[in-house]
Formats: structure tokens, sequence, C-alpha cells
């Protein structure tokens, strides 16, 4: 299975009020910690997503999750569906889109 559709099946689980809050508690505290460190960046990233999930500290699935959630903020936005943890990305924020985006 592809990294997004394993995201989306794992986000879109059925869980109970207790799970779902602890995934995203989990999940927004990886996420914030890429945003840490993607922020002090280029803001030109390439690699694949292994590396990239590697570079930032999370695996293959949060990292698609990210970029799920950033795809808006990006000068040119990813087609996710078509993403295997090998494929070269090479993507640019655009800072002022991801910072209306934050705060939206």
């Amino acid at each position: 299975m592809k990294p997004y559709q394993t995201w989306k099946k794992i986000a879109e689980a059925e869980m109970n009020h207790e799970q779902y809050a602890q995934f995203w508690k989990e999940y927004l505290s990886e996420e914030e910690k890429i945003y840490k460190k993607i922020l002090k960046l280029d803001p030109q990233v390439k690699g694949t997503i292994t590396e990239l999930a590697a570079k930032f500290g999370v695996d293959e699935v949060t990292f698609t999750g990210f970029l799920d959630g950033i795809n808006n903020s990006l000068v040119e936005s990813l087609d996710l569906e078509s993403l295997e943890t090998d494929t070269e990305i090479d993507f640019t924020i655009d800072y002022e889109a991801l910072y209306y985006n934050m705060h939206d």
C-alpha cells in the first residue's frame, strides 16, 4: 500500500473518542517537531519520503501525513496519491501561504 493510502486508512479509521484524541495528540506532537526543523531550513526540500522521514525523525506514514497537511502551502502541490516511499520529491514551501494556512 502506498504511504498516502496508509496514512488515510489510519487517520480515517474508526476510533472511540479516547483513541481519536490520543492519535491526534501523538501525530500533532510529531508534526510540531517537523515544523520546528523544517522552518530552520531552506524552503526547498528534496529527498525520498524514506530519506525525509528519517531526516525529520518520524516514520514514513507520519511524514506523509505531514505532507498531506502542508500540501496546500507548497509552491506546487504534490500528487500524494502517486507517491511511493522511494519517490524522489522536491518541493518548495510558500511561507506566506503556510502562515495563513496555519492560522486557518
